[in-house]
């Protein structure tokens, strides 16, 4: 009996993982970042919230799939995906579309979202200085808010300021600024 038990048990993991997490990336998916919105919707309401949301977009994928294919496009996924599982940590970061990102984290304030968006371009950095996979640099667009109690009655009002803000410096990647 003891021994059904520890296999249901890790089935019951393995379906969970399978349920929450995304294949390719090993972050969390788009059904465990909406469980992390109920969740932090439910600390506003109960005066519970600090939180920071951080949005990512990466650049020119649908190029890069166009020109050189979908198994190419997919790495600069993964690629990215790494490097936000190294500044982020993995509970934090999830895939909620093709090739866009969002991380959550608890517990942090408008200051920490400059701190982590210079960490992440120094990783890019880094990455782009070794690279010898692609022939052009990774970049992704990013944009990040704070939960503000004066301001914010639901974690979408955070989500909004995020998503302005990333598409801002998505634009002005494009333009060449």
């Amino acid at each position: 009996i003891n021994m059904m038990a520890l296999e249901i048990k890790d089935y019951f993991s393995y379906i969970h993982s399978q349920a929450y997490t995304d294949a390719m990336t090993g972050v969390g998916n788009k059904a465990s970042y909406m469980d992390v919105v109920k969740v932090m919707d439910r600390k506003i309401s109960e005066g519970m919230a600090a939180f920071i949301v951080i949005g990512f977009d990466v650049n020119g994928l649908k190029n890069v799939n166009d020109n050189y294919g979908h198994e190419y496009g997919d790495m600069l996924i993964t690629d990215t995906a790494d490097i936000m599982k190294n500044v982020f940590s993995t509970e934090n970061v999830y895939r909620i579309g093709g090739d866009e990102f969002i991380v959550v984290i608890e517990n942090e304030g408008e200051e920490d979202v400059a701190k982590y968006l210079k960490c992440f371009d120094e990783q890019i950095g880094s990455f782009n200085e070794r690279n010898t996979k692609y022939e052009y640099d990774l970049a992704v667009s990013k944009g990040g808010a704070a939960f503000d109690e004066t301001k914010d009655k639901a974690y979408k009002d955070v989500f909004k300021r995020a998503d302005e803000i990333m598409y801002k410096d998505k634009e002005a990647f494009y333009r060449g600024s």
